[in-house]
């Protein structure tokens, strides 16, 4: 491996390595890509769509969205995917667009973003683009919170020099008003 990624140790399990691994329930794979933890979400959400369809298919309409919104929306760790390949995830997209189907009696073939924007469901983008913005407004808001108060300081010092600055710069102007002889 070359680049940024080289620096991973390699993980050994009984004395070999180990091609991929589980921490904190997101899948580490030797490549440092996140195809595996994709793979192993799409495992989870067909089988929570399967008992889904299974268990509820009498259901209203109202409740299987209100199950759908509950079950499929929490998708583990999907803002920290960042190198997969399309394909792994177009996967999931179909797996997530047929699970809707199945629990409204929708036919395969049907536009699934017409059955998302009727129902008043968030498809898997959306879902994705919501933990993204989740995750890197909470790393700003640390941010802010772990450098507020040096902040302050040197803010405060900078609005005294700006405030000594604008006095400075007032006494200037009040000096060449009173040598024009006009008052004003």
């Amino acid at each position: 491996m070359t680049g940024r990624w080289s620096l991973m140790s390699v993980v050994k399990l009984l004395r070999k390595p180990s091609k991929r691994f589980a921490y904190l329930g997101h899948v580490i794979s030797h490549d440092m890509t996140d195809d595996d933890d994709i793979i192993k979400q799409t495992t989870k959400l067909l089988v929570v769509g399967n008992n889904l369809h299974r268990k509820f298919s009498y259901c209203s309409r109202e409740m299987k969205m209100e199950l759908f919104r509950s079950y499929c929306y929490s998708i583990y760790c999907n803002s920290l995917w960042s190198r997969f390949k399309v394909a792994t995830l177009n996967h999931l997209k179909v797996c997530h667009n047929d699970i809707l189907k199945r629990l409204l009696g929708l036919p395969r073939w049907c536009s699934s973003s017409l059955a998302f924007a009727r129902y008043g469901v968030n498809n898997l983008d959306v879902i994705r683009r919501h933990s993204v913005f989740s995750l890197r407004s909470r790393g700003k808001l640390k941010e802010e919170e772990e450098g507020e108060g040096e902040w302050e300081g040197r803010r405060g010092e900078e609005e005294e020099k700006e405030e000594e600055e604008e006095e400075e710069e007032e006494e200037g102007e009040e000096e060449t008003c009173e040598g024009r002889g006009d008052g004003k």
